[in-house]
């Protein structure tokens, strides 16, 4: 499976094609509840509202704990796609979403999403651009 995904790596840019590519990659997790940490890594989701597709194992999944999106470049699309699915998890403890892209505006949705995860611990959101200096 990871060797699938790797071409849509390369290329952050997401098209029509490589968003329905992850979406059934996505869709394959439905049923694991395994899971225990989901890293994703370097792919541009601010034109993008994917995250719908991992909400079902996120309702199923009470093992996943740590969420890491890391250089995705979010923008406030891809913001409020994320703030919908984490209101799907009950069991997420750390949260990064470190060198996202993220300013004031997007952030504020995202807090808008937290009050639903009564066990979240950690929000990492190191190397944004929120306040003044980013």
């Amino acid at each position: 499976m990871i060797e699938d995904i790797d071409p849509l790596l390369r290329e952050n840019t997401m098209t029509d094609d490589k968003l329905e590519n992850l979406r059934q990659h996505f869709r394959m997790l439905d049923n694991n509840k395994a899971v225990s940490e989901l890293l994703i890594y370097r792919i541009n989701f601010s034109n993008a509202n994917i995250f719908q597709s991992l909400a079902p194992m996120l309702q199923k999944n009470r093992r996943l704990v740590n969420f890491i999106l890391d250089q995705c470049e979010l923008g406030l699309i891809g913001v409020s796609s994320l703030s919908f699915l984490l209101r799907k998890s009950s069991s997420i403890k750390h949260i990064y979403l470190s060198y996202n892209g993220n300013g004031n505006d997007s952030i504020g949705v995202l807090v808008a999403a937290l009050n639903m995860l009564p066990e979240l611990e950690v929000l990492d959101l190191e190397r944004n651009r929120i306040g003044m200096h980013g």
